[in-house]
């Protein structure tokens, strides 16, 4: 058996002969409060996951961005100097560096396409600094490496390829301990 609690209000407007009488019943009430605090709480949390995504999506957006970059840079760079190595007849594997290249094909060659400014841009490029910047980070800024962190854990398909990272990124920024085995 079910109850049903109800309450009537009775209101007579003052300036007319007419009354209004309500009647609530509990139930439909806390359902009414039910009903509107879930579509609230469920508006406030599709809010904060879209703005969690799209926190994750700028991040990787950026990264995916200077990772790009530099990578193109670097590899029009070394096109360039591949293209003069092939040119002077220089192995790859060699131990000539690009400001060498560089000068030795301006010295032989006439090129068009090009300004000599931008060949010789070649020579003290920032570019391999900068790569390395990007590919290399920091192993003490907390920032860049949590960042790297946020970034590629979705990545991974399985916990314990997850796991064994996350200690060797700890072993490899010195959160862990070392000592020297006894002779």
């Amino acid at each position: 058996m079910q109850t049903c609690i109800t309450w009537s209000t009775f209101e007579k407007d003052a300036n007319s002969d007419t009354e209004v009488h309500v009647t609530h019943s509990l139930q439909g009430l806390v359902s009414q409060i039910t009903s509107a605090v879930r579509t609230k709480v469920k508006e406030e949390v599709e809010r904060a996951v879209d703005e969690k995504l799209a926190r994750k999506f700028d991040d990787l957006d950026e990264g995916v961005r200077w990772v790009y970059f530099y990578h193109g840079i670097r590899n029009i760079e070394d096109f360039c100097v591949r293209r003069m190595r092939r040119a002077l007849n220089i192995p790859n594997r060699t131990d000539i560096t690009y400001s060498e290249i560089v000068d030795r094909f301006h010295a032989k060659f006439n090129y068009a396409g090009v300004t000599k400014s931008d060949l010789l841009s070649l020579k003290d490029s920032k570019s391999h600094t900068a790569v390395n910047t990007v590919f290399h980070l920091d192993v003490q800024s907390d920032a860049e490496v949590s960042r790297m962190w946020r970034l590629i854990q979705p990545i991974f398909r399985k916990d314990a390829e997850r796991t064994r990272y996350e200690r060797l990124l700890r072993f490899g920024r010195g959160r862990s301990v070392i000592t020297k085995k006894a002779d």
